[in-house]
């Protein structure tokens, strides 16, 4: 099936939904944490046969008496239950972007909404990985700020569909109305700051379910105290429920291993040794508000490691995204929910710091 671009009233009003959230911020020029700002576009597709994980970053770097944007783009492919992947760094000469528009040019990658959705490229010939894809949306957006203690923002279609193609070494994947999902933060913070996260969103194909599901935990730098929950619910188009907070329990069941875990960047591994990812193994959650609740189950499968020096100190953070299925049931607005399909689910962890190791 091809794709065939449409134009009712309400694709537009999905499009400009979507243009809301693909949009770059860039940092207030005058702002006291325009030299900490970052930028990132996060972007899942699952196919029949794949899952792919693509962000494009944009951060502020101090620079002799000033600061230079520095960029960066991550492809992680899932095929055969098998992660690989890796990251492309760019300098300013070779990031093109401006505040206000829905265009990200880093290098030989581009992300840009136009009149059909969003249209993804990129050429990484050095991961061997090479992508074109159309992303359209069938949700309308969230946006919420701020998300952590620092005023950093959060703008999220959780359900699109993509048209196109993955070239992966000598494997050429097509994409034909498959599940897809875009994000995107914006803010002034830094690596190693006090916070961490978990995240996880459906990528339900159209026989699976109509509904959208994404779930947020926000906790400090050791885990210990949770700071903020959510769970967002869509059905087809629009945004159907909201939960927040004290109207959530979470728990768990054990903790993910692997015997081979791809690290990002492969010189990371250095810094993360061994198979422990701290990642659960199995994630319920219980939102319950009024009449209307929800319960879900992630079950985790397999995990690839995204590592991030501190800008704090001399320890890193490890951004854990892992395949995983997602059962969710519920009744909301006298809505019967029940759906089961694969999902993303990730995880960030904070291992010590060289200086905090025995």
């Amino acid at each position: 099936m091809a794709f065939v671009p449409t134009s009712d009233q309400s694709s537009e009003q999905l499009r400009a939904s979507l243009e809301r959230v693909a949009r770059y911020r860039g940092p207030q020029p005058l702002g006291p944490l325009a030299h900490l700002h970052k930028e990132w576009l996060h972007y899942c597709v699952a196919g029949r046969d794949i899952e792919l994980l693509l962000n494009f970053s944009i951060a502020r770097r101090a620079r002799n008496q000033g600061s230079t944007n520095v960029g960066r783009v991550i492809a992680l492919v899932r095929a055969d239950g098998a992660w690989s992947g890796g990251t492309e760094s760019f300098t300013e000469r070779d990031i093109h972007c401006a505040r206000g528009l829905s265009q990200v040019v880093l290098g030989s990658c581009s992300a840009q909404a136009n009149a059909h959705g969003l249209q993804l490229k990129a050429s990484l010939p050095q991961l061997g990985l090479w992508l074109e894809l159309m992303l359209v949306p069938e949700t309308e957006s969230f946006v919420r700020r701020p998300l952590l203690r620092a005023p950093v923002c959060w703008g999220v279609v959780p359900r699109l569909r993509a048209w196109g193609s993955l070239r992966s070494r000598d494997a050429v994947h097509v994409f034909d109305g498959d599940p897809a999902y875009h994000d995107h933060n914006w803010g002034g913070f830094r690596w190693g700051d006090d916070f961490l996260w978990q995240w996880c969103t459906a990528l339900p194909r159209l026989d699976e379910g109509p509904y959208g599901v994404v779930f947020s935990r926000l906790f400090d730098r050791k885990g210990l105290t949770e700071t903020g929950r959510s769970v967002l619910v869509w059905r087809a188009e629009q945004l159907l429920r909201v939960f927040h907070d004290e109207n959530i329990r979470f728990s768990q069941d054990g903790y993910l291993t692997q015997k081979e875990i791809l690290n990002v960047p492969s010189v990371m591994h250095l810094l993360v040794p061994g198979t422990t990812t701290g990642v659960p193994k199995t994630l319920h959650f219980e939102a319950r508000s009024g009449a209307d609740f929800l319960q879900g189950t992630a079950t985790m499968q397999d995990v690839a490691r995204i590592v991030i020096p501190n800008e704090t100190d001399l320890g890193v953070t490890v951004i854990n995204e892992c395949s995983c299925r997602l059962v969710v049931q519920g009744s909301i607005r006298g809505l019967t929910v029940r759906q089961e399909s694969r999902a993303i689910f990730e995880h960030l962890t904070a291992p010590p710091a060289v200086e905090e190791r025995p």
